[in-house]
This record gives C-alpha cells, structure tokens and sequence, in this order.
C-alpha cells in the first residue's frame, strides 16, 4: 500500500464479506465494471505479474488511438488448454448500469438452480446459454465442448464467457495465436453473437520482443501457446506455484515453466523492500515466512460446495 501510494495509484477497498470462500471473493473480479469513468479496465490475478507494458492492448481496442489499428472488441478473454476463458487476465469495457446487469444474470441462475439437486448447477443451460440447442460450442486451445463442465464454469469463468460473448455479444477471444471477434447480430431486439473475423498473430507485431523474464522455455524454439501474446506478456502462478510459498531458490534465468518470473518477482520485492525500507530478510525469506505462506487461506479454487452454500442462501432469505 505504501508503494502504490508513493506511486500515486489510487486504491479502493472493498468491503469484507460476512462469509469469506474462494467461490464468493471471484464474483468481485466483476466489480471493475463499476469504474466507468474509464474506457476499458484490465484486470489481473493478484499472482500474476505482468512482464511488458501491456497497454498496447487498451489502444487496440480504441477507436481513438489513431496510431495503431482498432483490431481488438471492448472486452477480451483468453482461452488456456481446456477453458475458453481464464480470468487471470481481462479487459472489460465498464457502462452504467453493466454491474446491475450482470446481478441480474447471476441471480437468475442461481434462483432457477436452487430447485436442481447438489451441486445446483445445470451442464447443458450453465448461466443461460444452452451449446446444443444453439449449435455452437465453446473453444479452448485444444478442448472444445457442448457442455458447461471446464473448470470453473460454474463460477467466474463460466460467468465471464457467457457475460461477454452472450449478453454484451461484444468481445475478443484470445485462442493461442488466433483472435475471434464477435458482435451482435439480429434485428437489434433478439440478436445473436456473430463471429466477424478472425485473426491469426496480430498481437506480436504490437508488444515488446523481449519481455522482462521468459517462461515456459519460449526464449528457445518452444512454440506452445505460452509464447504468444498476451500468454507471454505476464506470468500467472496459478495454484501452489506462487514465489511466496515456494520461496526462494537459485536457477538460471533461462529455464522452464515459471523459474524466470518466480526469480523476477524476487527481484522486483527486493527493490520495494529496499525503497521503502520496509524491513523484509529477503535473503532468509525460506526460514522466516515460507511456513505462514504454505497454504492459501481461501484454498486454490471454487469449490462447489461454497457455490451451493451461496445458492442456498438465498432460498433461505426469499423464505
């Protein structure tokens, strides 16, 4: 907090639910939807940290930044291997009224499932949209499906691809090195999401060559969908795999996986711990505070029977 003050970024808290569970602090993700004195808001996980200037993506997306071609929709997502979406990192386009929009959306489904049986959650319809009836799926890297049975399509990133591609209908999906945009399509009272083109490695002639720190072996001949922009341009130390709680270690910058991120997020505290003087043994870091760290304490995941207790709870308060 100290840093960001001293950088002059402004901070909002938000208020401390009554009950705390990794299912509920994931539907606050959604919340820059209320921060419409801006044109677009990117949101990145708390374990993620980016490795080049990311902007580039806001000034795709804007009209107005004449420099550059407006190849990218107000909203984005990023598919990984078997979701067609992450919320890791995205952008959204805030307006007024969106964040009562989407309450609406996701009280709908959680009053029509709270009739279904454990875990209150239907696979065909999912948040509104049924695949099959519509003929269409949606597309991962290399899982597609008809279903809503990916991880976490029964919380946030279930919720954040139908909110984008089936209500806004206003969107760029990020799939490996390709791009689909999709608009609304239909006389303007019932549309449909209309997939109005779709480009392959356009992002790399936008962002840096040389990110920070190289991950996942694609400072070699790797070409796993890790070494596309944006998967690239920052590092997500999903799970158990944050440098916090694996602690320090000792490997060369060049390697696999997350090593060089893990090693550049240690750079970067060593740097604020020295600014700020706020007093952190870096160097011991292993023996002083790997042990508080080792477990995150609203887990890794939604975990379903968080989102039934939520569902369920409002059962109890319409009674």
């Amino acid at each position: 907090m100290r840093l960001l003050s001293t950088l002059n970024i402004h901070v909002e808290q938000l208020p401390k639910p009554a009950e705390e569970s990794f299912s509920q602090i994931v539907y606050e993700k959604f919340r820059i939807l209320q921060m419409t004195r801006y044109k677009r808001v990117m949101f990145l996980d708390g374990d993620a940290i980016p490795l080049v200037n990311m902007d580039f993506m806001f000034r795709l997306s804007d009209p107005d930044a004449v420099e550059v071609p407006t190849i990218l929709r107000p909203n984005l997502i990023m598919a990984s291997r078997g979701e067609p979406c992450n919320t890791g990192m995205f952008i959204l386009e805030p307006k007024k009224g969106a964040w009562e929009e989407l309450q609406e959306v996701i009280n709908k489904q959680h009053n029509e499932a709270i009739d279904l049986p454990y875990p209150h959650f239907d696979r065909v319809k999912g948040w509104g949209h049924s695949f099959r009836a519509a003929g269409d799926q949606w597309e991962g890297i290399k899982y597609n499906g008809t279903y809503w049975n990916y991880h976490a399509s029964h919380s946030d990133q279930g919720l954040m691809y139908y909110w984008t591609k089936y209500v806004k209908q206003d969107v760029s999906i990020v799939i490996s090195n390709r791009i689909q945009n999709w608009i609304p399509y239909g006389d303007g009272v019932n549309t449909v999401p209309k997939k109005v083109k779709e480009l392959k490695d356009e992002l790399a002639m936008f962002t840096s060559q040389t990110p920070l720190a190289w991950q996942h072996g694609c400072d070699g001949k790797n070409s796993t969908y890790h070494c596309y922009p944006p998967y690239r341009d920052f590092a997500h130390f999903m799970g158990k795999n944050k440098p916090w709680q694996i602690g320090v270690r000792r490997y060369p910058r060049k390697n696999l996986a997350l090593n060089g991120p893990h090693l550049l997020w240690f750079e970067e505290l060593s740097k604020i711990n020295a600014m700020l003087n706020i007093g952190l043994d870096i160097a011991n870091w292993n023996q002083k505070y790997k042990v508080q760290m080792q477990e995150s304490p609203l887990g890794y995941m939604a975990m379903w029977k968080d989102s039934a207790k939520q569902i369920m709870a409002k059962k109890i308060i319409s009674k």
